[in-house]
């Protein structure tokens, strides 16, 4: 959940103009989703259960592979996000930082909103295989 935070400050960064800022909370945000995905990973070896064993055992790694596989998605357009704030894509000289394309900054703000989702899937996820 902490890598909302992490993507909120690279939104509030763009917004505000702030280049370093915005490189660090993305990377951050890559950062805190690999942790993630190597502890889901952690947890797949190490279950006391696997796939064949019962409708739990399906249910559960059907839904957090699925879960998996959209952080993988979303880590992908992180790191190619990051990459071209970090190689200043958005600095052209004249037009100055994120003023060169509105389809980027449009880019930035789905990316958020689809991380963000991402999160709140993951507290349903979490709340039902976890807490129940």
């Amino acid at each position: 959940m902490s890598s909302g935070a992490t993507v909120t400050w690279a939104h509030h960064a763009i917004r505000g103009k702030a280049k370093k800022h915005t490189i660090i909370s993305l990377l951050f945000t890559i950062i805190l989703a690999v942790l993630f995905t190597l502890l889901q990973g952690y947890e797949y070896l190490n279950a006391s259960f696997n796939i064949n064993d019962s409708i739990f055992g399906s249910c559960f790694y059907m839904t957090t592979g699925f879960h998996g596989f959209h952080v993988s998605i979303g880590v992908i357009f992180l790191f190619i996000f990051a990459r071209k704030v970090f190689k200043g894509d958005f600095d052209n000289g004249k037009r100055g930082f994120f003023t060169t394309m509105k389809s980027d900054y449009v880019a930035i703000e789905i990316l958020g909103l689809y991380w963000h989702f991402v999160d709140l899937v993951w507290v349903f996820i979490f709340a039902f295989f976890y807490l129940w």
